[in-house]
């Protein structure tokens, strides 16, 4: 969603769960919604052109979603990465040094960035709420944690009920 507002594109994702790519796709959020396989590289190196893509962000916290990810930035890029636990293995020279890629780590931002956040949330009329597609009240926590674990639709929340 900001990706878009910030006029990026075309803009890709990568997800196991068919659910989710089908909501990315639906909601108009990404252009290209790739299953997450031994494909995927060979897809965005189709969709770019042999370029690679100038920012990538891993959200998943795996293996294989770092390592996509990485080797998936071009040359001059930058990557992300803010999905929690996992590792990642790559070949310093030829995927970091050689092709000039900066690596970022980032679990939260600062309170002014939030403030500069949701102020262009507002100013695009940008509703991240719509990823949301399950709500639970807090007595249903557990249910909500269970249902976010599988990772197979959109968001879940728990609302004060």
């Amino acid at each position: 969603m900001l990706a878009r507002a910030l006029g990026a594109g075309p803009v890709l994702s990568v997800d196991p769960m068919e659910g989710r790519r089908e909501l990315a796709l639906d909601l108009g959020l990404v252009d290209h919604a790739l299953t997450a396989d031994d494909s995927a590289l060979a897809r965005v190196e189709e969709i770019t052109e042999g370029a690679g893509c100038s920012t990538t962000v891993d959200c998943s916290g795996s293996t294989a979603g770092r390592s996509l990810v990485v080797r998936a930035t071009s040359r001059w890029g930058r990557c992300a990465f803010v999905g929690e636990g996992g590792e990642v293995t790559i070949d310093v020279s030829q995927q970091l040094i050689h092709k000039q890629v900066t690596v970022i780590g980032s679990w939260v931002t600062s309170v002014p960035r939030m403030v500069e956040l949701l102020d262009r949330l507002e100013r695009w009329d940008l509703h991240p709420d719509q990823i949301v597609t399950h709500r639970f009240g807090l007595a249903d926590a557990a249910a909500a944690y269970e249902k976010a674990d599988r990772g197979s639709m959109g968001k879940v929340c728990i609302v004060w009920e």
